[in-house]
């Protein structure tokens, strides 16, 4: 995550400063839970609901914390790095990006819903070619970074998942991916991670038993997370992909 925008969670979200936050940040909490609101947020909501507070969420007032921390400067940013902040305000893109294009240390992708072309040197780039991710992207000093704690991939969409992509989100943030993508069918979201599909191809959802008796190498680290109650790790997830895309590359 990039340096400004860890600062802006820590300066509201951080309980050290709950006595001037509390109150936005419960408000902001029930918004983006909507109707499941009845504790405290899922583990697995943490990062959506972040990137949802930081850019979307409007506070007493109409700013978001980020266009807040800009105008009020409370950790005494550096000009250079205010004219970088304002940059993040003002050219931050959310969207369903396609890879376009994958060489040594970058890719290419383009947005499925607002287009552009971005060139992103960051965490994705093992991203094959055709792949699709939901994220937030920041502008960088050479090329874009993925500004999104938990990114959402999507291998080889069909044509119909395109559709859906593009057409079936009125409104596309962090909030309206969780609640329609994440949490979907898990009632009391309190179960970890799984597997969901969208026309054939994996997307990562939780809840569900769907792929209980799936043999993707996916499935089983979720269904061994899942026998131990726990949250499976970034680490393990993205090992567990690879190996699924190397059993798709070899089954075409």
């Amino acid at each position: 995550m990039h340096q400004i925008i860890e600062q802006v969670c820590d300066q509201y979200l951080n309980p050290k400063n709950a006595w001037m936050y509390e109150r936005e940040v419960h408000r902001a909490m029930d918004e983006f839970l909507g109707a499941a609101r009845n504790g405290p947020l899922p583990e697995v909501a943490l990062p959506f609901f972040a990137d949802w507070f930081v850019f979307d969420f409007p506070m007493e007032g109409g700013e978001t914390p980020l266009k807040r921390f800009y105008s009020m400067n409370p950790t005494g940013l550096s000009e250079a790095d205010l004219v970088w902040c304002k940059r993040i305000i003002d050219e931050n893109h959310y969207d369903f990006f396609q890879v376009i294009k994958n060489k040594k240390r970058h890719i290419t992708v383009s947005g499925v819903r607002e287009g552009g072309e971005f060139v992103i040197a960051d965490r994705a780039l093992d991203c094959p070619v055709g792949d699709v991710f939901v994220s937030r992207i920041i502008p960088g000093k050479d090329a874009w970074s993925i500004a999104s704690m938990d990114p959402i991939g999507l291998p080889h969409p069909s044509n119909r998942d395109m559709a859906r992509i593009r057409n079936e989100f009125p409104i596309l943030d962090p909030r309206i991916v969780y609640q329609e993508i994440v949490a979907v069918g898990d009632a009391n979201m309190s179960m970890p991670l799984e597997v969901q599909k969208m026309d054939g191809d994996l997307v990562v959802a939780t809840g569900g038993d769907t792929h209980a008796d799936d043999d993707c190498p996916v499935c089983l680290v979720l269904q061994d997370a899942k026998r131990k109650n726990r949250v499976p790790t970034e680490k393990e997830l993205d090992k567990a992909f690879k190996e699924a895309n190397k059993r798709d590359s070899h089954k075409k």
